[in-house]
């Protein structure tokens, strides 16, 4: 039903778009609040399982929808759920590589209906379309400069009629908007390019070219609120497309000019707060940016609670903006806005935090190496001190029977 009051203050529908019902988010906002008292209830759904009206005068939209999970635990799918959402928090693509997993519609509804989210629906919404990312990269590397910014470079095709001049070969072929390895074929001569062809003419879409990259090995940059990964892709499988022929993630340490390319693409389309960057270093030692994901992107499975608490507060700081201190106006969409210090004031739930006990562990292991190189130079000096008296008493010992 529709959002309740309670005595201290009410309740807020906070709808969270993932189908994984091995991810809890109702778990995760458990015992949040914001600092009025408003308490949190979380329906996580998939975007195939929900439907959406927004009524003139309407104070919001209304969603109707088959729940993975929800906060009271009274309704689970097949059964439906019908509320009006205060906050979204998008964690699966509106959009997939078939025409049955296109629910744009409902992201359409959202839209109209101003309902604040993160990432905001804008973003999400330019996102969608594989030229309009790239456009945006476009601007960063001439604003940036290559060197800085080493996008790689693309052929547009606005159609099968276009595909006359071929771009050099190897090239990669990427048809449409379809992403996770879908619609991309490696095309090594004219004969293919021009077979590909006669392909897209069968549907009104657009193709895009880059040439292909010998890659030693990829990476992805991921930024979440102000939390910085970088994992080093390595290919493992015998394919060319790390989603088929394999590959093995290992976190890295980010640099200045990984975090420096993270803050500048989160400054796109009016903001983003969850993005990652996709890029391959090639035996040229060269690195090539190739794309930007946003809200959707996977997240390591020994780092999805950490990060995905760091999602959960930037939802609450965020609410607790619009809804209770009213920094930020609802209706504004959140088109650059920029969040304020984490508040203090709101609950954040009994959970244990996994970022304070890895800090708490880090802590310990350094306090523990300190220990052992502290009782390691003791016992060299002991041995040092050991050997140097022995050798003393030897050499005393040989001089008087040498005498």
């Amino acid at each position: 039903g529709l959002a309740k009051h309670n005595m201290s203050g009410r309740e807020y529908n906070v709808l969270v778009l993932d189908g994984n019902p091995m991810h809890d988010w109702c778990g995760l906002f458990k015992g949040t609040t914001l600092s009025d008292g408003s308490t949190i209830r979380v329906i996580q759904a998939s975007w195939m399982e929900t439907t959406l009206t927004n009524y003139k005068g309407q104070n919001g939209c209304l969603m109707s929808v088959a729940p993975v999970a929800e906060s009271h635990g009274l309704i689970k799918r097949p059964q439906t759920v019908t509320f009006t959402p205060d906050f979204v928090l998008v964690r699966n693509q509106p959009r997939g590589p078939t025409p049955d997993s296109d629910m744009r519609n409902i992201l359409f509804g959202l839209m109209t209906a101003c309902v604040p989210s993160i990432n905001t629906l804008h973003s999400i919404y330019m996102n969608l379309e594989r030229p309009i990312m790239f456009a945006a990269l476009q601007e960063l590397e001439r604003r940036l400069g290559h060197d800085n910014f080493p996008l790689i470079s693309q052929t547009y095709y606005s159609s099968h009629g276009q595909m006359v001049i071929a771009p050099d070969f190897p090239t990669v072929l990427k048809v449409s908007h379809a992403h996770a390895g879908m619609g991309k074929m490696l095309i090594k001569d004219s004969t293919e390019f021009r077979d590909i062809s006669t392909i897209v003419a069968l549907h009104k879409i657009y193709a895009t070219a880059e040439p292909f990259v010998n890659a030693e090995y990829g990476m992805r940059v991921q930024k979440v609120g102000n939390t910085y990964r970088v994992m080093k892709k390595i290919f493992t499988g015998s394919g060319w497309k790390s989603h088929f022929g394999g590959a093995s993630l290992v976190e890295v340490e980010p640099t200045a000019q990984h975090k420096m390319w993270a803050d500048e693409c989160a400054k796109l389309f009016g903001g983003m707060d969850i993005l990652a960057i996709d890029l391959l270093h090639g035996t040229d030692g060269k690195d090539y940016i190739i794309e930007l994901n946003d809200t959707a992107i996977g997240i390591l499975t020994e780092r999805w609670e950490e990060d995905s608490l760091t999602l959960r507060d930037l939802v609450l700081d965020r609410m607790e903006s619009i809804y209770v201190t009213q920094t930020v106006h609802q209706g504004e969409g959140l088109a650059g806005y920029t969040a304020p210090a984490p508040s203090t004031s709101v609950n954040r739930g009994s959970r244990p935090d996994p970022r304070q006990v890895r800090a708490m562990q880090k802590k310990k292991e350094d306090e523990d190496e300190d220990e052992e190189a502290a009782l390691f130079g003791w016992t060299h000096m002991a041995g040092a001190f050991v050997t140097g008296a022995i050798a003393y008493v030897t050499a005393a010992f040989l001089v008087n029977r040498w005498k």
